[in-house]
């Protein structure tokens, strides 16, 4: 699924969430890398502390202007930088089955 933004996706209110899948381990043991572990796979993914950031965020559905919103407002970063650091960073949760959007 392609979890593209643009302007006019983020001006309006719409159903798609974002949400973490059950059957994941998060660890956060203070350092600057924080581990997602898939139950499923054995698999392990490292998150750096914004990653870490919206992996908390989504632990209840959020859409994907809250999600970029809490982003901005945590972190000195540009807008646009942010964007199109967000839709990488969701693609490829969504895509490693992390994370589900309805």
């Amino acid at each position: 699924m392609d979890i593209g933004f643009n302007e006019s996706f983020f001006g309006l209110a719409v159903s798609l969430l974002l949400h973490y899948k059950y059957g994941l381990l998060f660890y956060n043991n203070g350092s600057l890398i924080q581990v997602i572990l898939s139950l499923k796979s054995g698999v392990y993914y490292g998150l750096d502390p914004v990653g870490a950031t919206v992996w908390d965020l989504i632990q209840e559905p959020k859409s994907l202007s809250e999600v970029r919103d809490a982003v901005l407002q945590e972190y000195d970063v540009e807008p646009e930088r942010c964007e199109d650091d967000l839709r990488a960073l969701l693609q490829e949760l969504v895509e490693e089955g992390l994370v589900e959007v309805t």
